[in-house]
């Protein structure tokens, strides 16, 4: 039995097709159902989320990242003519952006979805800095959990990248790359959005991929910018990778000219670029490569390769096929 009340206000009208949709958790679905019923003025950000729920952060990341794959909340960034961060816009669809026709929804699509300016106000404790200019130990930063939760996320993808641990901060440094990082839009992204920015930085920067690095000067403005012009990953190719990898030490010279001849006749045969591949990837096949390019073999690799894309599938030109052990095999015995 469903005891149920005479509704004349108060109350917020919710699709069925939104308690239905199998793509969100229940966390997801109550957090949804939370941002429908807030007025059109309420300013929507994570902090505020977390105040009015009870629940913490990463919880509502977790949330807000099942919404966003769903295609219920859309988030933008909005700068003004000089680049300076002024808000982030929040999109809150009833049904969503990526259904036009779902059974049983008993309500049409939302043309007037609801919409939020999320200004970040709790981005920096101007009353802590205030107070505590002259102390060395104050950062001024009030949402320290959220910046240790990406700097973890960033140095576990430094790690991952670049195969080696991420250099130790002095305080100095932390507390300058705390401060800008929190002065940015970044805290306010899902960890999935987090991520992919932190990636296409570490695949597409030559040179120094420190936070020290990351945090200075507009780059974190850029690689926002990047992200909400769906560029990440765009450029970040087989080519780059090798690019980054020259003269640091981290693979052999030898092993990075087979990477680039293959990305180059890659390229040649399919007409398009190779895309970047993760360093445990590169590691393996250099291990199961490496043989081939001592001796008389690596004086025929363009040939060996040449032979290899005409004869293989197209779907199986990635390096990955190339140097699994029964197609290296064969393909270093027809070269014989």
């Amino acid at each position: 039995m469903v005891i149920r009340v005479k509704k004349e206000n108060n109350f917020t009208i919710i699709p069925n097709s939104l308690l239905k949709d199998k793509r969100l958790s229940l966390k997801a679905k109550g957090l949804l159902c939370q941002l429908l019923s807030f007025p059109e003025s309420w300013d929507y950000s994570i902090s505020g989320l977390s105040q009015v729920t009870g629940e913490g952060k990463t919880s509502i990341r977790n949330a807000l990242d099942c919404l966003d794959k769903a295609g219920y909340v859309e988030r933008k960034f909005i700068r003004d003519e000089s680049g300076k961060f002024l808000k982030q816009e929040w999109t809150i669809y009833e049904m969503s952006k990526l259904d036009t026709n779902l059974p049983e929804s008993g309500f049409p699509p939302a043309d007037n979805p609801s919409t939020g300016n999320g200004h970040n106000k709790e981005l920096t404790n101007q009353e802590q800095n205030n107070k505590g200019q002259n102390n060395e130990e104050s950062s001024g930063i009030i949402r320290f959990p959220d910046y240790i939760h990406f700097s973890n996320l960033f140095y576990a993808l430094y790690k991952e990248y670049t195969g080696e641990e991420h250099p130790t901060l002095n305080k100095e440094q932390s507390i300058k790359v705390a401060q800008a990082i929190a002065n940015s839009p970044l805290l306010d992204c899902t960890e999935e959005q987090q991520r992919v920015i932190i990636a296409d930085y570490l695949l597409t920067v030559r040179g120094d991929h420190n936070i020290n690095h990351f945090a200075s000067g507009k780059i974190i403005q850029k690689r926002i910018e990047r992200y909400n012009a769906g560029l990440c990953f765009s450029d970040s190719t087989l080519d780059t990778e090798v690019e980054i990898y020259r003269g640091t030490g981290r693979f052999d010279e030898k092993y990075l000219d087979f990477l680039e001849l293959y990305a180059n006749k890659y390229r040649q045969h399919t007409g398009e670029n190779h895309p970047a591949m993760k360093l445990k990837q590169l590691d393996d096949y250099d291990i199961s490569i490496g043989a081939s390019l001592d001796g008389y073999l690596s004086i025929y690799m363009g040939d060996i390769l040449d032979d290899f894309f005409m004869t293989a599938k197209n779907s199986d030109h990635r390096l990955g096929y190339f140097a699994s052990e029964g197609v290296l095999e064969i393909t270093n015995y027809r070269a014989m």
